[in-house]
């Protein structure tokens, strides 16, 4: 058997065994339930840092999705100038390819006139 029960060359247990064995258990109980308080404390602790984090997440997310709306408002309220723009530099492109095409007729025609074919 045990330290307390009979046992071949053991002694019979005193009230003071009994008593020691009780503080013993006492104090592992204290300390088990200090460990537990420690560990609940830390837990909560990271469950409100967890909690703070994705409340800063959320707002992060936020602010993002009131961007992407604001560029989003900016980019249909450039389309139209952007459109006009487009069309004003058609309009000189165009101009620029009748001058050459002009130049060039001109070019041939003086050709001609100083040298006929023929």
């Amino acid at each position: 058997m045990g330290a307390f029960g009979p046992s071949h060359g053991t002694r019979a247990p005193t009230p003071t065994d009994f008593a020691s064995s009780d503080t013993a258990k006492r104090a592992s109980v204290t300390h088990s339930s200090g460990s537990g308080r420690r560990c609940w404390r830390e837990q909560t602790a990271g469950i409100e840092q967890v909690g703070i984090a994705v409340t800063q997440m959320d707002e992060v997310t936020q602010q993002n999705a009131a961007l992407v709306e604001e560029a989003s408002a900016a980019a249909h309220a450039l389309a139209e100038p952007a459109g006009a723009l487009r069309e004003a530099v058609a309009a000189f492109r165009l101009r620029d390819h009748a001058a050459r095409e002009l130049r060039d007729n001109r070019a041939i025609t003086a050709r001609l006139i100083v040298s006929p074919p023929g």
